[in-house]
């Protein structure tokens, strides 16, 4: 039987998608240090050691609590986060 709370219920959509991956040894940034490319991809702006910046094509992957993990860079890059 259909409790009567959940029989209220019986003409909404509903679309729920739960997610049970943990990512493991990935690199990660803070999601504002993606940029949007006009072509729908995304950039970082990394920093070398010589403080020299450049733009490089990232993969955002999953993300997660102010975080999202990325391919594209080594881990350790240094990268330039808006404030």
């Amino acid at each position: 039987s259909v409790p009567e709370s959940a029989e209220s219920l019986t003409e909404v959509d509903v679309d729920v998608l739960v997610v049970d991956e943990i990512a493991e040894g990935v690199t990660v940034v803070p999601v504002t240090a993606l940029v949007a490319v006009g072509d729908g991809t995304y950039t970082v702006q990394t920093v070398d050691a010589t403080g020299a910046t450049q733009f490089v094509a990232v993969e955002p992957g999953m993300f997660d609590d102010g975080v999202v993990e990325v391919s594209g860079i080594p881990a350790g890059t240094q990268v330039v986060v808006p404030a």
